[in-house]
Order: C-alpha cells, then sequence, then structure tokens
C-alpha cells in the first residue's frame, strides 16, 4: 500500500498567494482551526500540535499524548494583563479534544505551560465543547 505524500496550501485570497505547510506532520491532519490574528492551529495523528503564521512558518509545536479533535481558538484574559488591571481579551490560546477524555488547552503566550483538563471516564468521551 503506497501512501502519497499529503500536501496543504494557505491560499491568500487578498493576494492570490498559496503558500505550502511543509514538514510539518507526518502523519494526516485531522483538526485545525484560525485566530484573529491569522495563526492556524494543526492536529495531527502523529499527535502533534502546530502554530503556523499565514506565511507557513511554524510559532509553536506541541507533543501531545493522543490524538487530537475539535480545535478551537478561544478569548481568555492574559495573566499580563490581568496584572495590570486591565482585561484585555485575546484569542491566542487554542484547544483541542485529546484521546476523547482531555481538554487541551495551549496558549502560544504560555507554551510552556498547557493546561490539560482531564475527565473521569465514568462520564464518556467528549463529543463537543464551547
Amino acid at each position: 500500500d503506497h501512501m502519497k505524500a499529503a500536501r496543504m496550501l494557505i491560499y491568500n485570497h487578498s493576494t492570490g498567494r498559496k503558500v505550502p505547510v511543509l514538514g510539518k506532520h507526518s502523519k494526516r491532519i485531522i483538526c485545525g482551526a484560525w485566530n484573529s490574528q491569522n495563526v492556524l492551529a494543526l492536529g495531527s495523528e502523529d499527535r502533534m500540535l502546530t502554530c503556523s503564521s499565514v506565511e507557513g512558518d511554524t510559532i509553536r509545536s506541541a507533543n501531545l499524548r493522543y490524538d487530537p479533535e475539535l480545535a478551537i481558538f478561544s478569548e481568555m484574559k492574559s495573566t499580563a494583563a490581568a496584572s495590570r488591571g486591565s482585561a484585555v481579551l485575546n484569542d491566542s490560546t487554542v484547544s483541542f479534544v485529546v484521546g476523547r477524555k482531555t481538554l487541551f488547552l495551549f496558549n502560544l503566550d504560555d507554551p510552556e505551560n498547557p493546561i490539560e483538563l482531564a475527565f473521569q471516564g465514568r462520564y464518556g468521551n467528549i463529543v463537543g465543547y464551547r
């Protein structure tokens, strides 16, 4: 069984430019999401999360324990802004369901401290969230 290399392009409708997303994942990409700063987060069967700029450059990456699903960027208060007393929201946190039992929160501004919210098996699989 021969597998062809998967190719993914970022197409900029404004400029008509196609930017290849190369060498980021060794297996099939299974979910993704854009944020308002034009960052593309992708999750793959290689159990990797990558975040890329609109130019195709890798901004951040992380290893995951299981296959990711249901990628969503969310607005969260930044810790730095909160310490200054301002309520600045930004959508630099991407979340994934990992292994159908865990919600994985990855903040692009704090990549060393991802948050994993694990739910007990008796609650069943996570099938959606907002």
